[in-house]
């Protein structure tokens, strides 16, 4: 940053671009959709169901997003996502627990399982990205073996929450979307106002000196795998109602769309820098892609192509303008 002669702070083009491209993209993006689509994309219908689709990806975007401000890596959240849907399965099959308080014990079943992640990582050199893989192997097949690889069905807990939380017609289609931007706002609330939000960025930033400046790090990295799980867990309640049914394979793709969310929405792989407004515009930005080339009828082996050449490109533009900046911006 250069600093102008009157004391504020100027941005330079490079950071001009980085702090507002995924902004940018955003608009670049409903601007082709809308064309593309013969203006279907932009209708209210389609985009309900946009904000249906990217609500789960966009809660566990929100957790991943604070791993990876840490300096770290989930990519176990496809697997203890699974696992909360046969944790709320089998409690509403095999028990006559009150359905609110199934989706209790899967939101602290799912947290039990981030918390594993954070503890290890925390108290061992293991690299997250190969301790996370691991877990996420282990929490998926666990799903698989719990399920035994059948349908798992949640009607008992969706009628109870349209009916307890008047969640019928079109607020039912809207619940996802609200919850996700409550979630996303308390994230931002974290971030910018409590001291452990302050904790994650310079533990992500420089670790060292984070821990000499007194912040405990490793209960920072053990509360940021904790709230990963946590986040999975509201992404299942999410997938739970809107689907009413689903398999525990079903969140194979869960874990690439979520660091593809962070990465597009321009979080630094480094750690210490990101928002969750970007991370916000990410998870749209990926959901908007999959329905435009669903509504552009591309075929469905292409698709992923498409989203692996978008993250690329990201991936390049976000190093290339880190080290031009040669700064970090956490604001």
């Amino acid at each position: 940053m250069n600093s102008a002669a009157n004391g504020k702070v100027k941005l330079t083009g490079f950071e001009y671009l980085k702090k507002y491209s995924v902004i940018l993209t955003a608009l670049i993006l409903i601007v082709f959709a809308t064309i593309a689509s013969g203006g279907l994309y932009f209708r209210s219908s389609n985009m309900i169901n946009v904000g249906e689709r990217a609500a789960a990806i966009g809660i566990i975007a929100l957790g991943q997003m604070l791993v990876i401000l840490t300096g770290g890596m989930d990519l176990s959240v496809g697997g203890i996502t699974s696992v909360g849907f046969c944790v709320t399965a089998m409690l509403l099959q095999y028990t006559s627990l009150h359905p609110f308080l199934v989706i209790l014990l899967m939101l602290l079943a799912t947290t039990a399982c981030g918390a594993v992640n954070g503890i290890i990582v925390a108290k061992s050199k293991i690299p997250p990205f190969m301790l996370t893989l691991g877990t996420q192997m282990f929490f998926t097949s666990l799903a698989l073996v719990l399920s035994k690889s059948q349908n798992l069905q949640f009607g008992k807990q969706v009628t109870w929450m349209v009916e307890a939380w008047h969640l019928d017609g079109l607020a039912g289609r809207l619940f996802p979307t609200a919850l996700w931007i409550a979630a996303s706002v308390i994230i931002i609330l974290v971030l910018a106002y409590t001291r452990f939000g302050k904790n994650i960025y310079q533990t992500g930033g420089t670790e060292l000196a984070a821990r000499m400046s007194g912040i405990k790090t490793d209960h920072v990295k053990f509360m940021v795998y904790a709230l990963s799980g946590f986040f999975c867990g509201l992404a299942a309640l999410t997938v739970e109602f809107r689907l009413q049914f689903c398999n525990a394979s079903s969140t194979s793709d869960y874990m690439i769309s979520s660091v593809a969310a962070v990465i597009v929405g321009g979080t630094s792989l480094k750690g210490g820098e990101g928002n969750v407004y970007g991370t916000f515009v990410g998870a749209f930005i990926m959901a908007s892609l999959d329905n435009i080339m669903n509504l552009c009828n591309l075929d469905v082996y292409s698709q992923d192509s498409v989203k692996g050449i978008v993250l690329l490109v990201f991936v390049v533009i976000s190093c290339m303008l880190t080290n031009s900046s040669g700064k970090k911006v956490t604001q």
